[in-house]
């Protein structure tokens, strides 16, 4: 099967300003992080919410770690007696989970850009 771009040209929509010419000349695009944006809605990540974590996601999670490594007895002891995940595992799950989503903000939202882009040009 033949490999072909879906749209054959796109086009930027710019004002006209001294930034604008010189991305021109220079043939660049400027790709604004979203945390710039003049709307805050505009890339919004769902909200991190630890109480929808079931005490099945705290078992797959222990079940998935105690099979990753091997636990001592007394690791085991305190992360899981009797395999049932502890108060301190799953506070070890919410800080990882809690520090997974910022890093994941702060890349998606500070360090990646966004620019926007038509696909037919304007007749206006």
């Amino acid at each position: 099967m033949p490999r072909t771009l879906p749209q054959p040209r796109l086009y930027k929509y710019q004002p006209f300003t001294p930034q604008t010419l010189a991305n021109l000349k220079s043939a660049q695009i400027w790709f604004n992080a979203p945390l710039r944006f003049n709307d805050p809605f505009d890339c919004a990540l769902p909200i991190y919410d630890p109480s929808h974590l079931t005490d099945a996601d705290f078992l797959r999670a222990y079940t998935h770690e105690k099979t990753r490594r091997s636990m001592t007895p007394e690791l085991e002891a305190e992360l899981g007696p009797n395999g049932v995940p502890s108060q301190v595992f799953r506070d070890m799950i919410l800080n990882a989970v809690h520090d997974t989503f910022t890093k994941m903000r702060k890349t998606l939202l500070e360090e990646r850009g966004f620019s926007c882009l038509a696909r037919s040009r304007s007749t206006s």
